[in-house]
């Protein structure tokens, strides 16, 4: 097979999908005869000339620079964990007809990560690449074709170069915490996806989560070890990344988002002389405060090997105009701005590194060696770029706040990108556009635990993937690309989704609204106060974008229940139970006016509905992607009903007042990560929700009505 090798030349843009199995999609197939199978004598043989190298010339600033040796190794543990073959990894030799052969070849073709995978049924499957992470790259899709084959795979040869050189993910650990298995689990799915930058926003007003026992920096971050990460973790982190072809890219968010730094000592925000809405911020017209700040930056920097550093300098508030303190300094908070980036910049420079910093609008302007993430719009990226600025986007609509992002617990947020909103995106490229990142932001996710974060990202970062790798139009539906990917499977080696719990007639969860109290501190949520109940995680959190939720009279005069006003997105985010197939929601329900398409719980996946779309006031279910199902009962208005709704995993009952109102012929999934309220609340009070697992009987559901 050595001379089956063929340079190829690196298109603008993937031509159309070559029709094989893998995401994401590859340039170019050529079909052979026979297929290539793996058994239980198979090997993966390193080539022993290049075992050692990582590249044959080509770098690039994401390349982690892992041996092909080290770059196999991870394959193989990848290969072995999903086939259950043995699979020894060997330095040298000549292949049999159902070994793996990986080697390092000289190309002005691929770049960085481009890759040729050849299959044979009469001298087993080659990858090549002129770099170990061209090689893992081509592994990775080797490994996918084989999955889906049964470990067989037709002869022939797949071609394959990225269209886009920054194909990134972000994650907010600053407001919930993900621990380094998590995070583990997520780069795994980033290396099977060829993702190849993971940005990690590490502080917030909540929390600053990097530890140093530097005694200037200590008390920044959590006491406890559990809410943190120490330099070992982070080491890690490092390496574990590395082996996945994925570089880390820290953020320490500054001026603005700064809580946690300021409450160290308050006297660095802007709150005395301006406020205390800006206790958050960092007093950057102050020279002691900025020279601290880049003290902070420089105790980290080295913790990082990987070529960006991530400043922040993301919605600072230009209100600060019009405080005396500012507008007599002199200049303006954009010109303050601007100063202190750019000293930070020079401070990052000195470390061997590259700054990195948000971009919302064209008015910050600092020095053009800085690449900016873009989080305005997608005409805001182009003016970037215009301006000599290398540039990372994350926005993908034309209108002013359209983005690659997911915030769990806003439920049904339209600013979100949909998966097929994702998959029918096109990217813009030229000049100075680095490519793309996708954002997992945790404003809301206090009470959500991170595996149902990752039941809602994992196909959107597929999607995603899909389309940053291979830009031009895709040739697939969007139905037939969620089979495809649905059909490979999710990583090699990710922890296991929790099981669902048994049923049980006891509630799961239940919020009676009597009870207000404070976020104990381990939380770290920007909520202010929650609802008491039981249950896992059962802490219901005021939220709403639409306006927060208030308090009334509870039913039967006593007590008290959230009082919602018909806002979109106003919700109160509660906890978060993975429950079976079957599942009861109880609660009391008091109508103030009638409305269409309001909900009472919901969430990405489905919503109960007070009144369905489209109808006249009829209570239902909505299954997003799916249907609107409704019955043939509206709940009046100025009075307490009792509301159940019984899921037997086919079918959901109806009850109103304890009796049976209408059935559902479907199967409706319960709506977790969700909320009660939600994109669109309802006008009224709601009490005394109850969450069970499994169907209760229609005589445990009237005893729930009469209580």
């Amino acid at each position: 097979m050595a001379g089956l090798f063929v340079a190829i030349a690196p298109s603008a843009a993937h031509a159309a999908d070559p029709g094989v199995p893998v995401v994401p999609r590859t340039d170019a197939f050529s079909a052979g005869t026979g297929t290539f199978t793996l058994t239980s004598g198979s090997r993966i043989i390193v080539d022993s000339a290049t075992a050692g190298a990582s590249t044959t010339g080509p770098t690039g600033t994401l390349f982690a620079g892992s041996t092909l040796q080290e770059a196999a190794t991870s394959l193989a543990s990848q290969y072995r964990y999903l086939s259950g073959l043995s699979l020894p990894l060997v330095t040298g030799g000549t292949p049999d007809a159902d070994d793996i052969l990986i080697t390092l070849a000289s190309s002005t073709s691929q770049g960085v990560e481009g890759y040729q995978v050849e299959t044979s049924s009469s001298a087993g499957a080659r990858i090549t690449a002129a770099t170990s992470a061209g090689a893992f790259y081509g592994g990775q899709t080797l490994l996918q074709r084989l999955r889906t084959g049964s470990w067989s795979a037709p002869a022939g040869t797949i071609d394959d170069v990225p269209d886009s050189g920054h194909r990134a993910v972000s994650v907010d650990v600053a407001r919930n915490f993900w621990t380094v298995s998590e995070l583990k689990d997520l780069i795994r799915r980033m290396g099977a996806l060829k993702l190849n930058a993971l940005q990690l926003h590490f502080n917030e007003n909540e929390a600053f989560r990097l530890y140093s026992t530097n005694p200037a920096y200590s008390g920044l971050a959590p006491s406890s070890a559990s809410f943190r990460y120490s330099k070992a973790d982070i080491d890690t982190l490092v390496a574990f990344a590395k082996a996945y072809q994925v570089t880390l890219i820290p953020e320490i968010d500054t001026p603005y988002h700064s809580g946690a730094i300021t409450r160290l000592d308050s006297s660095r925000s802007f709150a005395a002389n301006c406020g205390a809405t800006y206790s958050d911020t960092l007093d950057i017209t102050n020279a002691s405060v900025r020279s601290w700040t880049v003290g902070l930056y420089q105790e980290f920097l080295s913790w990082f090997p990987g070529a960006y550093f991530h400043i922040g300098n993301d919605e600072v508030p230009l209100t600060l105009n019009s405080c005396a303190y500012v507008s007599g300094s002199g200049k303006s908070i954009e010109q303050w701005q601007t100063e202190f980036v750019n000293q930070l910049d020079t401070a990052v420079n000195a470390a061997g590194k590259t700054t990195m910093m948000w971009a919302n609008g064209p008015d910050i302007l600092p020095n053009t060696d800085i690449t900016f993430v873009n989080f305005g719009s997608v005409s805001n990226a182009a003016f970037l770029r215009g301006q000599g600025y290398k540039v990372v986007d994350t926005a993908w609509g034309a209108s002013g706040y359209q983005r690659f992002f997911l915030i769990p617990g806003m439920i049904r947020d339209s600013r979100t990108a949909s998966e097929s909103q994702i998959y029918g995106w096109s990217w813009p490229g030229g000049a100075n556009n680095l490519g793309q990142q996708f954002a997992i932001w945790m404003d809301f996710a206090n009470t959500q635990e991170n595996y149902s974060v990752v039941d809602l990202y994992s196909t959107k970062l597929a999607t995603f993937a899909e389309r940053i790798w291979a830009t031009s139009a895709p040739t697939l539906t969007a139905t037939q690309f969620a089979a495809r990917w649905a059909a490979i499977g999710d990583a090699a080696g990710v922890a296991a989704r929790p099981a669902a719990a048994a049923s049980t007639t006891t509630p799961a969860l239940k919020y009676s609204f009597d009870s207000t109290v404070a976020l104990s501190a381990s939380e770290f949520t920007s909520a202010p106060t929650g609802y008491a109940s039981t249950g896992s995680r059962a802490l219901a959190a005021v939220r709403g974008a639409g306006g927060t939720p208030g308090t009334t009279t509870g039913r039967g005069g006593s007590g008290s229940a959230v009082q919602f006003g018909g806002a979109a997105n106003q919700t109160l985010t509660i906890g978060d139970e993975r429950l079976p197939s079957s599942w009861t929601v109880s609660l009391w329900v008091k109508p103030t006016a009638t409305n269409t398409d309001t909900s009472l719980v919901s969430s990405w996946r489905s919503a109960l509905k007070l009144s369905q779309y489209n109808t006249s006031s009829k209570v239902g279910v909505t299954v997003f992607g799916v249907g609107d199902y409704t019955v043939d009962y509206s709940a009046p208005t100025g009075t307490w009903t009792h509301l159940a709704f019984v899921s037997n995993g086919s079918q959901v009952q109806v009850y109103a007042a304890g009796a049976l109102v209408g059935t559902i012929a479907a199967t409706v999934p319960y709506p977790a990560a969700g909320g009660i309220g939600g994109q669109k609340s309802v006008n009224g009070a709601i009490d005394d929700v109850a969450i069970f697992y499994g169907a209760l009987s229609a005589t445990e559901v009237a005893a729930l009505a009469a209580g």
